[in-house]
């Protein structure tokens, strides 16, 4: 077809920044910052997916450069009852316009070429791009620029705990396609606009099976409507040895090719996401076996101290981070306590110490166990000077547990010869209830795996 096209000796076609101006026109208006500057022509997917350590530091680094945090507020979420952002699951044909409207709330970068992650079920942007059309002549070289067309977009990415995939979602916003430049006899808006989603990994690791798109730019001005593609991860592929773990990236491929403008298309910023085949994530009497996130988002599990259901370990956890002195067992070295997003340099952030989740019947958990129960009975390493001073009896009389920090669950835990750790006794109920908070809601929501994954911690008053 494009050789045929080029037989006609009429156009090439310029996406992006316009060519300068030839034969007496004007150069097309320089685009407002709403307008993406996105990457030139590029070739198909070729990449291969990073190895996940180094993939989930280099997110989580521009995740910090940027000031990216996902705060996932237990207090607010009901713990035996499924969440939408757990149960994104089986990818809508439409995303929550009220996530949708809070994410674009939340930061300008959400109307910047990179867009925004609001959390790591849920990426948005408003943004647009442009098409400049410019004519070739074949004999002579002579470039004859002929006008822009420019749209408004918004776009959705969505997570899952269902399914090896994301859905990139995408609608123009009704009347916001313009025609600088055109000629009153030209017709700017029969011509077509194809867009389709890519994964940024060869087809080996990840594939898109809807096909292209194709609306005439008149009919993307007036449509409004949300068109999508489901971005597939191939576990067969992963060479990972736990939970078959590949990190990939997604784009959306535009492309203005026509029969008098023959051309290539463009592309939008490269974005991350991760895809997981973990059988360890269980709830409601199922098991969620394979699961997609966004990992340019910094995760932070809060508490809250005004929650009556977990006050004390909320209040246990700050004085842990922010007074390791004071908290149980006594070390005879300064503590050293991880967990709390501590950020020195926001132009160059260093990623403080967070938490790593192992698995609640691991060896590390078990481990974790024992020493916190070293500190709790004063024995092992610890006597009744250096371990937890004993219940009261009215504490015994009310159930009092030992409550531990950072968690049994995370490999920072009381057993790690790198980090110290604290112990502090707290109503049973309420540990209860904090240990089901992270374990059930947090972990679940948030598809957090072992060991890859990092977060923080962040009591709120």
């Amino acid at each position: 077809m494009r050789h045929a096209f080029a037989l006609l000796g009429v156009v090439v076609l310029a996406l992006g920044a316009a060519a300068p101006a030839a034969m007496g026109q004007s150069a097309p208006h320089d685009a407002e910052r709403f307008y993406s500057n996105d990457p030139a022509n590029l070739p198909e997917p070729q990449g291969k997916p990073p190895a996940a350590k180094d993939a989930m530091e280099r997110d989580l680094l521009e995740a910090a450069r940027l000031g990216a945090h996902s705060f996932y507020d237990t207090s607010k979420v009901p713990l035996d009852t499924p969440t939408p952002r757990a149960l994104n699951a089986d990818l809508p044909t439409a995303p929550s316009e009220d996530d949708l409207r809070k994410c674009l709330a939340a930061a300008p970068e959400a109307k910047t070429a990179i867009g925004w992650t609001y959390n790591r079920m849920f990426w948005c942007q408003e943004l647009g791009f442009r098409i400049a059309y410019e004519k070739v002549d074949l004999q002579t070289g002579e470039r004859t620029y002929k006008g822009t067309n420019l749209i408004r977009y918004q776009m959705v990415v969505a997570g899952t705990g269902t399914q090896r995939a994301v859905r990139v979602f995408f609608r123009p916003i009704p009347g916001s396609v313009s025609y600088p430049d055109w000629s009153v006899l030209d017709d700017p808006g029969s011509l077509n606009l194809d867009l389709v989603a890519q994964c940024g990994q060869e087809s080996e690791y990840c594939s898109v099976a809807k096909p292209s798109v194709r609306k005439t730019w008149g009919e993307w001005n007036s449509s409004g409507s949300w068109v999508w593609w489901d971005i597939a991860s191939h576990e067969e592929a992963s060479d990972a040895p736990l939970d078959k773990i590949i990190f990939h990236s997604w784009r959306l491929r535009y492309d203005g090719t026509s029969l008098e403008y023959p051309a290539g298309g463009r592309q939008t910023v490269e974005r991350p996401f991760r895809c997981d085949s973990a059988t360890y994530f269980n709830r409601w009497g199922t098991v969620f076996d394979k699961g997609c996130v966004l990992t340019n988002v910094i995760p932070h599990l809060q508490y809250d101290i005004s929650d009556t259901r977990v006050q004390e370990v909320a209040r246990h956890i700050r004085e842990a981070q922010d007074s390791p002195a004071i908290t149980w067992p006594k070390e005879s070295h300064t503590k050293n306590i991880p967990g709390k997003w501590v950020l020195t340099d926001p132009e160059d952030p260093q990623l403080p110490d967070g938490l790593h989740r192992v698995l609640g019947d691991s060896a590390i958990a078990k481990e974790n166990t024992k020493f916190k129960n070293y500190a709790c009975d004063r024995n092992g390493p610890y006597n009744a000077l250096t371990g937890l001073p004993p219940k009261t009896p009215q504490q015994t009389a009310e159930g009092y547990q030992c409550d531990e920090y950072p968690f049994r669950s995370s490999e920072e835990g009381a057993s790690n010869s790198r980090y110290d750790f604290s112990v502090k006794w707290v109503p049973g109920s309420q540990n209860g209830s904090a240990g089901g908070r992270l374990n059930q809601q947090f972990f679940f929501d948030d598809r957090i795996l072992r060991i890859v994954d990092e977060f923080w911690v962040k009591i709120n008053n």
